[in-house]
């Protein structure tokens, strides 16, 4: 959808065809200022002008409408402008060029208009009323000289955000974008106007991304222009407009994100509108990903109240208001299992559910090598840290995630053959943990999760381990891993254990015969 309409009455048509819809609220529009105007102009009017004019009699004949207007030349205009109010307050001035350039946009009127412009002072008032005022100007219709004098103009009058409204305006009237690929444009203008034009065609023409890697930056260049808009400026911009911007905002250029991206632009979107819910999710998630977590609970709260069915946001708000560190959000309100730390947590950046540990600040050394000890392992069942870092109290935190239940929360619901398939899963886990080199303080299980069917284990936890030696930690791990199948087997029937798997788990054991013997009773 264009910024603005281009011009709709047709004063070459058959006389006598309706004047219908669009074409009908522009000459209402135009008939409105001539006849705020008429005293000032002084034109000569026929009784069927007059008529018009005055209101009395509505429009049908576009023969006597083209004749009514033709009146309006440029010496009519010149005659007016040499008088007051006209002549001395540049108000006055401006409101009647504003209104002879939609109603006979030559170049000419247009420059007079710009003129006038330049010479008042309130720039801001002044750029909304070019932009309104030039919408169905033909820039293609300018010579060389007026095109100089143009720009000139809009470069002397207009800055900053001014000059940007000014720029997306005349570029959204029939030829302007011809305006930048002119040879005679100076290197300033050039400068000043490229960007605004390249991300012009992509917003408000619907043009895609260019493939050229310095197009695409100019484009980027031209967004973080135009984002720096007063909201005002931005909400005055027809709907579609405002959702193709914040669609390419939100989506950047090359994974480069804009500057700045408005909280009015997305509050402008009616809340029921199904673009709302879109644009509101991804500006969550841009939120979350800053670390934002105030600005993404604000966007939340507004967007499901309006989309309640978005239960996996709900999900998301609910974890902003938990303690949070640094990246992540901790839910504090469960009592931690004895000697453990890990507490479900929130990853903002990944907007991803998971496990989350942290130190004090005295601390903060020995848990960022145990994070960089489990980021670097790498070993089936020991999922990666995917976070970590220091909160903004110095408070050290890390991150994982992985499906799966608490394995003391799980132990009474395994049935026989998953708690053996459990059981040479937790023994597989330490024993190549083991040959890496690493050796865990004990064989809690809380450090582990289960999930799946069968049972498979995950290692969640590497509180307190160490790099060792790895006949060492074989040594360790094999105690451990004892430990822990006797956990898991406790409650399991008599006759899955075979007789060597009994004996195994009766006495210190070393782990490749535990392992065989679990294989052995799976097999079985």
């Amino acid at each position: 959808m264009p910024l603005t309409e281009t011009r709709r009455l047709d004063l070459e048509a058959d006389r006598e065809a309706p004047l219908e819809g669009d074409e009908r609220a522009e000459l209402d529009a135009h008939l409105a200022f001539l006849r705020r105007y008429k005293g000032a102009l002084r034109l000569s009017l026929n009784a069927a002008e007059d008529l018009l004019v005055n209101g009395a009699k509505p429009p049908s004949d576009r023969g006597v409408l083209k004749h009514l207007f033709d009146k309006l030349d440029r010496s009519v205009i010149e005659q007016a402008l040499s008088r007051d109010p006209f002549k001395s307050q540049a108000g006055a001035r401006a409101n009647f060029l504003a209104g002879i350039v939609r109603l006979q946009p030559t170049p000419e009127n247009l420059l007079s208009y710009l003129e006038t412009l330049a010479a008042g002072a309130d720039r801001r008032e002044a750029a909304q009323a070019f932009h309104l005022t030039i919408a169905r100007f033909d820039f293609s219709t300018l010579a060389p000289a007026q095109l100089g004098r143009v720009l000139e103009i809009l470069q002397g009058t207009f800055q900053g955000a001014d000059r940007v409204q000014v720029a997306i305006g005349l570029l959204s009237s029939h030829g302007a974008h011809a305006l930048f690929e002119r040879e005679e444009l100076d290197a300033e203008a050039k400068a000043l106007f490229a960007p605004l034009a390249a991300v012009h065609r992509v917003v408000i023409s619907g043009a895609r991304l260019p493939d050229d890697e310095t197009a695409r930056g100019r484009v980027l260049e031209g967004l973080n222009r135009w984002l720096e808009s007063p909201d005002a400026v931005l909400k005055s911009y027809p709907k579609e407009i405002r959702v193709r911007l914040l669609e390419l905002a939100l989506s950047g250029i090359d994974g480069r994100a804009p500057k700045k991206i408005p909280r009015g632009l997305l509050d402008s979107i009616p809340r029921s509108d199904p673009a709302y819910a879109s644009l509101g999710q991804r500006e969550a998630e841009r939120l979350l990903a800053e670390g934002d977590a105030g600005g993404a609970k604000a966007v939340l709260n507004s967007l499901l109240s309006a989309h309640p069915y978005l239960k996996s946001l709900t999900a998301w708000r609910d974890a902003l208001a938990w303690r949070q560190v640094g990246k992540i959000t901790l839910d504090e309100s469960q009592p931690l299992a004895p000697g453990r730390h890990l507490v479900k947590a929130f990853w903002l950046e990944g907007r991803r559910f998971g496990w989350g540990r942290i130190a004090k600040v005295e601390d903060a050394g020995k848990l960022a090598a145990e994070a960089r000890l489990q980021a670097d392992l790498l070993l089936p069942g020991i999922p990666p840290v995917l976070a970590q870092g220091l909160g903004k109290d110095g408070t050290a935190f890390l991150f994982v995630s992985a499906p799966g239940r608490p394995l003391p929360a799980a132990l009474s619901e395994l049935g026989p053959k998953d708690a053996l398939t459990l059981a040479l899963d937790l023994a597989l886990i330490l024993k190549v943990l083991a040959a890496s080199g690493i050796e865990l303080p004990d064989a809690d299980p809380g450090r582990f999760l289960v999930n799946g069917r069968p049972a498979r284990a995950v290692l969640l936890d590497l509180e307190g381990a160490l790099a060792t030696d790895p006949s060492r930690a074989a040594l360790a791990h094999s105690a451990f891993a004892v430990s822990l199948a006797q956990k898991v087997l406790e409650k399991a029937p008599a006759e899955l254990l075979t007789p060597t798997l009994r004996r195994q788990l009766g006495r210190p054991t070393p782990m490749p015969l535990l392992v065989k013997a679990l294989y052995e009773a799976l097999a079985g």
